[in-house]
């Protein structure tokens, strides 16, 4: 049996379109034989709160195969640079070992697609001039922002899937330092499973 990266995400879009960015960059690294299981998905609110986390994590270790998590959600208007280690250390306290990381996307994940907007140019209607804002992890409303750039709106559950797929994260990644922090994370714990 494969080993197997099981994702814990908020939302329904991130149901989907976690895991398959986290397929697209295992791919893209050339690394072979680590599946991503579906997503366990629970509420924003809920995975702050560290026993729902912890719940959560055991939750993804009893999946067949499960070789390692990733938690993925919106920091919203926490500073995920004091909720993620937060996070991490009450995951170390209750003695997880199955290796892990909790990445919060700055804002939220659409700043991800926000910072690297050139790559998706004339996919799902962004515009074929559409250029990135400046700083995208600080706009409060990057959701908005796409759906006001974007001709026919932008629907998380219908759009995020596809422009992950076109995202250049390589690029994206020096303008969003969460979606860097993923990337981090991911390569580290497959170095680990190897």
């Amino acid at each position: 049996m494969n080993r197997r990266i099981v994702p814990i995400v908020e939302g329904h879009s991130e149901a989907h379109s976690i895991p398959a960015f986290l397929r697209r960059v295992l791919h893209d690294s050339n690394i072979f034989g680590v599946d991503v299981d579906r997503a366990i998905r629970e509420c924003r609110n809920r995975l702050v709160k560290p026993d729902v986390l912890i719940n959560r994590i055991r939750m993804a270790e009893l999946r067949p195969g499960c070789s390692a998590v990733v938690v993925v959600f919106d920091a919203d208007d926490d500073a995920a640079c004091e909720l993620g280690p937060r996070l991490l250390g009450s995951l170390e306290r209750a003695g997880i070992t199955t290796p892990r990381c909790v990445v919060l996307a700055v804002r939220e994940i659409e700043a991800w697609l926000l910072a690297g907007v050139e790559s998706p140019r004339g996919c799902r209607g962004i515009p074929e001039d559409l250029s990135p804002p400046d700083n995208p992890e600080s706009i409060r409303g990057a959701k908005e922002w796409l759906d006001r750039s974007m001709k026919a709106g932008y629907k998380p559950t219908i759009d995020q899937l596809p422009l992950l797929k076109q995202l250049d994260y390589s690029m994206a990644r020096s303008r969003a330092p969460s979606l860097d922090k993923l990337l981090r994370d991911i390569a580290r714990m497959v170095e680990v499973l190897r």
